[in-house]
């Protein structure tokens, strides 16, 4: 089966703070019925592809798939290119697209957002789409209270292991604006 090395976020970060320059992102796109024969061959695509760069020495730093995500980091954009053109070169039903950090040095992978802060290491703060509407469950809800509460502790709690100190309280005044907002009282 394909190779994953799922991480919890304290593992991801410690990966990441390793850091050199270069982070990309990378989406495989697959149709589904090649998957399984490609997924359940002897050697998965990104083992082969990460063969393939340590011959070529482009390979990554690190290389961290997820689903159809991967994280990864190379000494230079030009490493990140070849490496991108030996992941798409292991069949041509997944093809990979890469996401760089942009001009800010910030990369969002799955719900944490990387700050490259250039001396060195990395600043991490929760990742929220564009699109968000910050509704939640209400309090007039027919819900068990201690599932509301358990909604806004899990948000703290993730809060609490993504957040680099200089944003965890910006998170948490985030989270209490947003349940003021859908009818929490300020004192709860």
């Amino acid at each position: 089966q394909l190779a994953m090395n799922i991480l919890s976020v304290a593992e991801f970060q410690k990966k990441v703070m390793e850091g050199y320059p270069a982070i990309v992102r990378t989406h495989g796109r697959t149709e589904w019925r090649h998957w399984k024969q490609w997924s359940l061959s002897d050697k998965s695509g990104d083992q082969k592809a990460i063969n393939q760069a340590i011959i070529l020495e482009t390979q990554p730093i690190t290389f961290r798939p997820y689903v159809d995500d991967s994280h990864s980091r190379f000494e230079n954009i030009e490493q990140s290119k070849s490496f991108l053109q030996i992941l798409n070169a292991q069949n041509p039903c997944i093809q990979y697209t890469v996401e760089k950090e942009n001009e800010k040095k910030e990369i969002n992978f799955l719900d944490i957002t990387i700050i490259n802060n250039l001396e060195g290491k990395y600043d991490f703060k929760v990742f929220r789409k564009d699109a968000i509407t910050n509704i939640q469950i209400k309090p007039t809800s027919f819900v068990n209270p201690k599932i509301q509460i358990g909604v806004f502790k899990g948000f703290l709690h993730m809060a609490s292991k993504i957040c680099s100190t200089k944003y965890f309280e910006k998170e948490v005044l985030f989270l209490k604006n947003m349940f003021i907002e859908n009818g929490y009282a300020k004192n709860n």
